[in-house]
């Protein structure tokens, strides 16, 4: 990205913001001058990302939120909206995994991966669908992973 006036006075959001390539993501829309609102597990990284951010010169929020929550998703769509306003880009980057054999995966553990990966992306596009409706379109980019094309052992769940 490249300080696009495109992205200017644009709120971005941002899962997974807390490490790896949701915070990068995050750090280069700031660059390109958007406001970011960054939404993961963990408060003290996902804190740092949204300092990183303001040192870039624009706004932002950092929401901490367990994304396997479809009430929490809501919450913090709220929470976005309240401190930065509607959302006009959306990047899903956040993913979880266990690891471990299938007959040794728990149920719950198998519904939890696929709520970060899955059900959660489905969500929050579906909240900022009113947002970028109104505000003439926007981008909603879905980050993968190489195992949804070729998957490895003990990774049922992700792959």
């Amino acid at each position: 990205m490249s300080n696009s006036p495109r992205l200017r006075e644009r709120i971005a959001l941002v899962t997974g913001g807390s490490s790896r390539l949701g915070r990068a993501t995050a750090l280069a829309l700031a660059a390109d001058v958007a406001d970011v609102a960054v939404l993961a597990r963990g408060s003290t990284d996902l804190e740092e990302t949204a300092e990183q951010v303001r040192a870039a010169g624009v706004r932002a929020r950092a929401v901490v939120v367990d994304l396997a929550d479809a009430k929490a998703i809501e919450w913090a769509m709220g929470q976005v909206r309240a401190d930065l306003g509607t959302v006009d880009l959306l990047v899903n980057a956040a993913g979880t995994d266990v690891p471990g054999p299938v007959v040794e995966l728990d149920v719950a553990a198998w519904a939890r991966v696929l709520a970060v990966n899955l059900r959660a992306s489905f969500l929050l596009a579906k909240a900022v669908w009113p947002d970028m409706r109104d505000n003439g379109g926007g981008p909603i980019v879905n980050v993968s992973s190489v195992a949804g094309r070729r998957g490895w052992a003990n990774a049922a769940a992700y792959c």
